[in-house]
């Protein structure tokens, strides 16, 4: 599902310069062993690397406390709109492939 206001996942980061920042990923999959967090990306910006390491951090600490698995996944834009992905599994084997 699109991470909507009414989902509302947001994740707080910190920011080169020291603010908190707060990173809202694109999409949450409910898959049969995990949730996973799904970031489309475009263009990088400075604060990108921060965001996918505090993403990754996030569902590291959220899995061992719930006992259920989160993941993070982070597409490129272009690989995202290229063909249509038959599973998500699918996905995270050509992101795994091509290297996030």
């Amino acid at each position: 599902m699109q991470n909507t206001t009414k989902v509302g996942l947001k994740i707080s980061y910190l920011k080169r310069t020291g603010a908190v920042g707060v990173y809202y990923p694109d999409f949450i999959v409910r898959a049969m062993d995990a949730h996973v967090i799904v970031k489309t990306k475009g263009l990088e910006d400075i604060e990108v690397a921060q965001k996918d390491r505090r993403a990754r951090q996030w569902c590291a600490t959220v899995s061992e406390a719930t006992g259920t698995e989160w993941r993070y996944l982070k597409v490129a834009q272009e690989m995202f709109e290229r063909e249509p992905w038959a599973s998500l599994g699918e996905l995270e084997a050509a992101v795994g492939l091509a290297g996030d």
